[in-house]
């Protein structure tokens, strides 16, 4: 399990940066990173709201077929589609944030199509964030909400079943340029989400508040702290 902070201060970071950004710039991170806080809260809610409405309770109620105003399926699949596209939202959009603040080393305009975690990502293997990014990029959970959530927005809904105890996303197949095709099978969706929510979103959250203690770390050796 991570053990990254559930945030990471915005103010601290463009403080950090200021110097080295224009005035563009700094409103364009602005705008980025208060997206990403944006969607860690909206991340936030719909777990809490998925948590809610997928006790063993209610999928036995659900199981049972006893009428309800609301169905109990439709609660826990949107909360868990909204939880899942929220979250692929804030993973795909870490790329765009760190090419503001890195944009020397990339080379990449704020606006570069290619910027994202293909061979852009590359670009900052000579930076003291790279151990950070290679977390996210080897987190178990990292390619699969990539997936499901392009499945779900480009193909069909992933099927759920429910065995009145448990809910469980059915197995599915994708393939990466380069590499054989990869089987995920029957998934537990509890455990997905847990992982999810305990493990992926605090790698991402831990990447921007490593990227202020390195900063903070070179304005400490040159005696140059900011306020």
């Amino acid at each position: 399990m991570a053990t990254a902070k559930s945030s990471f201060s915005i103010s601290r970071l463009i403080e950090l940066f200021d110097k080295e950004l224009n005035r563009d710039e700094s409103k364009s991170l602005d705008l980025a990173l208060k997206s990403l806080a944006k969607r860690l809260e909206y991340c936030e809610y719909h777990y809490q709201l998925y948590l809610e409405n997928s006790t063993p309770s209610k999928l036995t109620r659900e199981r049972s077929g006893i009428p309800h105003n609301n169905s109990i399926r439709t609660q826990y699949e949107a909360n868990f589609l909204a939880f899942l596209n929220n979250l692929h939202c804030i993973v795909d959009a870490a790329p765009y944030a760190l090419n503001i603040i890195y944009k020397q080393t990339t080379g990449k305009s704020i606006d570069d199509k290619n910027v994202g975690w293909g061979d852009h990502i590359k670009l900052y293997s000579n930076e003291k964030i790279h151990a950070a990014i290679d977390k996210i990029i080897n987190c178990e959970t990292f390619q699969t909400i990539r997936e499901l959530s392009n499945r779900s927005k480009h193909k069909h809904l992933i099927p759920i079943s429910n065995s009145g105890e448990s809910l469980t996303i059915a197995s599915f197949s994708y393939s990466i340029k380069g590499a054989p095709e990869i089987v995920v099978p029957p998934t537990n969706l509890d455990e997905f989400m847990r992982q999810c929510h305990e493990s992926l979103i605090p790698l991402v959250v831990n990447l921007f508040n490593e990227v202020i203690s390195i900063k903070e770390k070179e304005y400490v050796n040159n005696n140059l702290m900011p306020s």
